[in-house]
């Protein structure tokens, strides 16, 4: 998906898959929301935010001011994960991107992409379509993130707090 996304010329679309899968969002509710600056820019005490995002040398940090099963608020860190050379599944490279494509007069509490719901759903079931994909919905790259973890090694409890599940 990524791939064919930078193909058709969607980089900003490619970078959203990217979010959607390593952050293990739920993509409507927690990724197209994603603001760089929500909470510094809302009035002190305000709850009228979604969320910030704190670039780091080799990681990036996500604060969101709600999550399904964390109310009070989560915060999400992934670490860079390009080695010898620029990787197109970095996290933080992704956000960077996105940050870099918004432009300069957008107020930096607007979210972090530059389309619709619409428009990228239609994009992913296109791309599925176009790939003969058996079954790519929003909610996939969730569990197959999930998998993915599991498969490597990562420890059960890592998991579920990356993916913000309360129990197995």
């Amino acid at each position: 998906l990524v791939d064919f996304a930078i193909d058709e010329g969607r980089p900003d679309i490619a970078r959203f898959f990217v979010l959607a899968r390593v952050f293990l969002f739920r993509v409507k509710n927690e990724l197209m929301g994603l603001q760089l600056r929500g909470q510094s820019t809302a009035r002190p005490g305000s709850i009228d935010w979604h969320s910030e995002v704190e670039f780091h040398s080799s990681r990036v940090v996500i604060h969101l001011r709600t999550r399904k099963n964390a109310p009070e608020g989560a915060t999400l860190v992934r670490r860079c994960s390009c080695k010898d050379g620029p990787d197109v599944m970095c996290p933080l490279h992704a956000l960077l991107g996105q940050s870099a494509d918004m432009p300069v007069e957008a107020h930096r509490s607007r979210p972090v992409r530059d389309f619709t719901w619409s428009e990228v759903d239609s994009f992913l079931r296109r791309a599925v379509l176009v790939l003969q994909l058996a079954r790519a919905r929003w909610h996939a790259f969730r569990p197959r993130m999930a998998q993915d973890l599991l498969d490597s090694g990562s420890p059960f409890s890592y998991i579920l707090r990356a993916g913000g599940w309360r129990s197995g």
